[in-house]
């Protein structure tokens, strides 16, 4: 519900001081749109005035609240298609990270549910903080978009509370991040 993103962005002070946009409204008014036309106008410009974004769609399976870094893995794969010069690097990186995430799945006991985040997020934001750099891109505005952003509320309150915990820790990080979050439904519902 609303009550507990709520709640978890005013337990996080960086979240409190750059809060996240919230785009939120019934299916069909055209929040998508919006986002998609700013995201285009803004990735088509000249390289000193692009702005990199990251665009992530709860609707995807592979987007885990409960394990944020599968959040970084897809965010890693977005900036090398961004900036070709970087791909290569970029996909090392990816694969790295995913061996990383399916050997900390294997040793999971079997008698948890699965959904414990089993890495440590910061030394992966350390790492992605670092890739930035090295593109130049640490002093640019980021884009970081969440959209079906209602998934996340829908499937349990602690992934929203896990999803806010780790924008503040990347948000600490990367100073330059800005968050927008897209849901259904008005503000103060689960939908």
């Amino acid at each position: 519900s609303q009550r507990w993103l709520d709640q978890g962005v005013e337990e996080i002070e960086d979240l409190n001081e750059k809060p996240p946009l919230m785009i939120y409204g019934p299916g069909g008014t055209g929040k998508s749109s919006l986002l998609s036309r700013f995201i285009l106008d803004h990735a088509t410009l000249d390289d000193h005035r692009r702005i990199p974004f990251i665009y992530l769609d709860f609707d995807r399976p592979e987007l885990r609240a409960d394990e944020p870094v599968t959040l970084l893995i897809e965010a890693v794969r977005q900036l090398g298609l961004q900036y070709p010069h970087a791909r290569a690097a970029c996909e090392s990186i990816r694969a790295d990270w995913q061996t990383q995430l399916a050997e900390a799945a294997r040793q999971r006991p079997a008698t948890t549910s699965g959904t414990a985040t089993s890495l440590n997020a910061t030394a992966f934001i350390l790492s992605f903080r670092t890739l930035l750099r090295s593109l130049e891109l640490s002093r640019k505005p980021i884009l970081w978009v969440l959209d079906t952003f209602e998934e996340v509320q829908w499937r349990s309150p602690g992934g929203v509370r896990q999803v806010m915990t780790f924008l503040a820790d990347l948000q600490s990080h990367v100073p330059r991040l800005r968050t927008v979050i897209r849901k259904r439904g008005l503000l103060g519902s689960g939908s």
